[in-house]
């Protein structure tokens, strides 16, 4: 049964919208689109230059050529610690840019949680990831950076699509029944 939810997830991501385009690269799409800002309440004008930066070149390669912010597209990746036991929790779900402005850096981030926000150093960014998740009172977390080649926003579609709402065996193990693809898509192993 199992297998079968899978099937049919990756079905539905990998079918056409309508306009000859898979699901999963109209979530890139639209991922992508809020990066085209021209205006974002708390940034200034040139932190919405960087921003739009990242939507007008959404490939690592073709931002270096053109960069005058020195950016970086990351996700992050996040690690339980209860004690002394670390389980891998997940990708969350925040687009983070890293770059600067007139020398100083600047960390913008869209999440659909909390929207655009701006953060002055990795260590204000990373007191605000219990938003983002459960954790209980011993729990602690472990955060990485990670910055994706190739384009980033179909890289954060995919890794949204994978964490959708699978069984928890899935979703939080350390070696999951999904194998990456070379295209970047996953796949569900064949039905045994």
């Amino acid at each position: 049964m199992l297998t079968a939810f899978q099937e049919q997830q990756v079905a539905y991501w990998n079918a056409s919208n309508g306009n000859d385009r898979p699901h999963w690269r109209a979530l890139s799409d639209t991922l992508r689109s809020v990066w085209n800002v021209t205006e974002v309440e708390g940034w200034t004008w040139e932190e919405c230059n960087m921003a739009f930066t990242l939507y007008r070149s959404p490939e690592l390669t073709r931002r270096q050529e053109n960069e005058t912010h020195e950016t970086r597209a990351c996700l992050i990746d996040v690690d339980r610690v209860v004690g002394e036991t670390i389980k891998h929790w997940g990708i969350l779900s925040i687009a983070v840019l890293i770059g600067t402005v007139e020398e100083q850096s600047v960390i913008l981030t869209y999440s659909m949680l909390n929207g655009y926000q701006k953060f002055s150093s990795l260590e204000q960014l990373g007191q605000s990831l219990t938003d983002y998740l459960n954790i209980t009172a011993p729990e602690k977390i472990q955060w990485r950076l990670f910055e994706p080649s190739g384009h980033f926003f179909d890289h954060q579609a995919c890794t949204l699509i994978a964490q959708q709402n699978w069984p928890e065996e899935i979703s939080r193990s350390s070696n999951p029944t999904w194998t990456r693809c070379p295209t970047g898509w996953w796949r569900a192993p064949p039905p045994t």
